[in-house]
């Protein structure tokens, strides 16, 4: 159903209005639509018969707003009407007399109004858009491409990090190869506490024979030197060996003793 844009409306006369003060025959129409509001000229008639005769038309905001009429005598309010704007389906030129209505400020009231009221131009009907793909998975896709952008290698700063080291030195990253050997050292201290030797070792025997006693000490000395260097050239890879090398030795028992016995040597 089209909706109303626009109403003309022509207050034609009224009969039978008798004025609340006596002798007062200045009689005019209070007319709009919803917050709208328009006023005839005043007719003095003191038969209580005023012509108008008087179009005007009104824009429309809300569709659901009423078309209203306040017949009054200078300041006095005689009665009112009021029309919805969904319900003017007439033709235009159609004369519509009604009874004046009840109103807070004049209960009773006596006479009648005479008026024409049309819509005089509908609202253009909008064709809707319909987007193609479902809602759910333009979220998911959205999310995706989020959860990349954040968690790219490219954006991570230890990438970004060993690339700035590895474009200043030109040749191979010196950091790099220090992480290779403390991986080296970590492995072979765990290698040394899972050894047949170990007393806390449940597996079968290997092969190869377990690092002796000064190999295992060689390989703290060796770490120990590796983390000042590492100190030196990275402060976030201090942090994380000085997390590391503790646990490392409380979870060995045997490197525990070697770090004791390097106490007390020196």
């Amino acid at each position: 159903m089209n909706e109303a844009a626009e109403v003309t409306v022509v207050v034609v006369s009224a009969k039978g209005l008798q004025s609340k003060r006596q002798g007062k025959c200045k009689f005019s129409v209070i007319f709009g639509v919803g917050s709208k509001k328009y006023r005839t000229t005043v007719v003095k008639d003191p038969d209580g018969n005023p012509e108008w005769n008087e179009e005007s038309t009104i824009q429309v905001t809300n569709p659901l707003d009423q078309v209203f009429f306040y017949v009054t005598e200078k300041d006095d309010i005689l009665g009112q009407v009021n029309i919805p704007v969904t319900s003017l389906s007439g033709p235009p030129g159609h004369t519509t007399i009604v009874s004046l209505q009840p109103h807070k400020k004049c209960p009773n009231p006596k006479g009648e109004l005479i008026y024409r009221c049309h819509v005089s131009q509908y609202r253009q009907a909008h064709t809707p858009v319909i987007k193609t793909g479902s809602p759910n998975s333009l979220r998911t896709n959205s999310a995706t491409l989020n959860f990349k952008k954040r968690f790219s290698l490219a954006n991570s700063p230890v990438i970004n990090l060993k690339n700035r080291k590895e474009s200043k030195q030109g040749g191979g990253s010196k950091l790099s190869t220090l992480n290779k050997k403390f991986s080296r050292s970590i492995q072979d201290i765990f290698s040394f506490g899972k050894s047949p030797s170990s007393k806390y070792s449940n597996g079968p025997p290997s092969p190869e024979p377990p690092p002796s006693m000064d190999h295992l000490l060689c390989q703290i000395e060796k770490l120990k030197l590796e983390n000042i260097a590492l100190r030196q050239e990275n402060k976030d890879m201090k942090s994380y060996i000085d997390r590391l090398l503790p646990k490392v030795i409380m979870n060995c028992p045997e490197a525990l003793e070697a770090e004791r016995y390097l106490n007390k040597m020196g």
